[in-house]
């Protein structure tokens, strides 16, 4: 589930919302003004968003390696990409 609280009541119960994240496995988007400004998930969800970020990079990795006839040595690709 998905709620949606005011920064100014997500700082009074903050405690509370930590709970309900981590034990309901609830989602917290956090409003300024009518405004969203932050989200809080449960880890195992930014663990999945990662994980997914992580595939599309690769993906766009290989694309753009399979677009071009360049060769690069494994050692080059891996400093190229950080891993």
């Amino acid at each position: 589930m998905i709620e949606t609280v005011s920064k100014i009541s997500a700082i009074k119960n903050f405690s509370n919302i930590v709970n309900q994240v981590s034990c309901e496995s609830n989602q917290v988007i956090i409003t300024h003004q009518g405004k969203e400004l932050a989200a809080i998930i449960p880890i195992n969800d930014l663990k999945l968003l990662q994980k997914i970020e992580d595939y599309i990079d690769i993906e766009d990795a290989w694309k753009a390696k399979l677009e071009s006839n360049e060769r690069i040595s494994w050692d080059n690709l891996r400093e190229e990409l950080d891993v």
